[in-house]
């Protein structure tokens, strides 16, 4: 498995920084700390992230330009 498959492997911290609706007809708030497996995928000229829920098999679609997240990374240990 290269880098790049094993980044899209790994559970993310997001912390939303704007209210929206999932696929499923849920809501993810502003300010709300989530767990999800996160890619990117062009469509029609669009470029979105589709995020996978942790826990579930829950997955949505959303353009990067309203995708307002902030990645929390894990502190790399010091050498």
């Amino acid at each position: 498995m290269d880098k790049q498959q094993a980044n899209r492997n790994r559970i993310h911290d997001f912390i939303c920084r704007k209210t929206f609706r999932t696929a499923d007809g849920g809501t993810i708030n502003r300010g709300q700390l989530f767990k999800a497996r996160v890619t990117a995928f062009h469509s029609g000229g669009t470029e979105f992230f589709r995020f996978h829920f942790e826990g579930d098999e829950r997955s949505t679609d959303v353009p990067c330009m309203y995708a307002q997240f902030h990645v929390q990374e894990e502190p790399k240990p010091e050498a």
